[in-house]
């Protein structure tokens, strides 16, 4: 059974009206998920003005979907991903264990109750006194690393040593 839909986000458009966005995509909050996602993502291509769609699902807002939903409209920027890279090359033991301890100390800290955030330096401290302190450490350990960071972000071809390394930098 397919989950409700608790809030529906779209992005790209400028020109095409929302609404004709809404009505391609054929279902609205309370409604369930789409089945076939490639084929609503063709009909809202199928949009006046629009070129091309992706449709995404995540969980959750009051314990239900939130359905994204991107356009490219025509004469918009196209934007393009890169292919991922595809070298073997890891993070200092350091920072790996660093980011998993912080994963793991934020996962109990999640499980006692939501942590609050702090977000006014420019990056995330969380209120939990452990989080916030590995967090802290993250500072230092960029400046330490800050060559082996930007290596394993634009070559590594593991999505977690690239992931990593994203979030200590940032």
């Amino acid at each position: 059974m397919a989950p409700t839909i608790g809030l529906i986000e779209i992005y790209g458009v400028h020109r095409v009206p929302e609404a004709r966005v809404r009505k391609a995509l054929g279902v609205a909050e309370g409604g369930k998920l789409p089945g076939h996602k490639a084929q609503v993502e063709d009909r809202i291509a199928e949009v006046p003005g629009i070129v091309a769609a992706s449709l995404t699902a995540a969980c959750c807002a009051d314990n239900k979907a939130i359905l994204y939903v991107g356009v490219e409209e025509k004469g918009a920027h196209h934007f393009e991903v890169r292919t991922p890279p595809e070298q073997d090359i890891d993070l200092p033991d350091m920072v790996t264990s660093s980011y998993r301890k912080f994963i793991a100390t934020v996962s109990e800290v999640a499980h006692k109750g939501e942590p609050s955030e702090d977000l006014t330096q420019g990056h995330s401290l969380l209120s939990d006194p452990d989080a916030r302190d590995i967090q802290l450490r993250f500072v230092a350990l960029a400046d330490k690393y800050t060559a082996e960071l930007h290596q394993v972000l634009h070559e590594s071809g593991d999505d977690e040593q690239r992931a990593i390394a994203a979030y200590v930098i940032g």
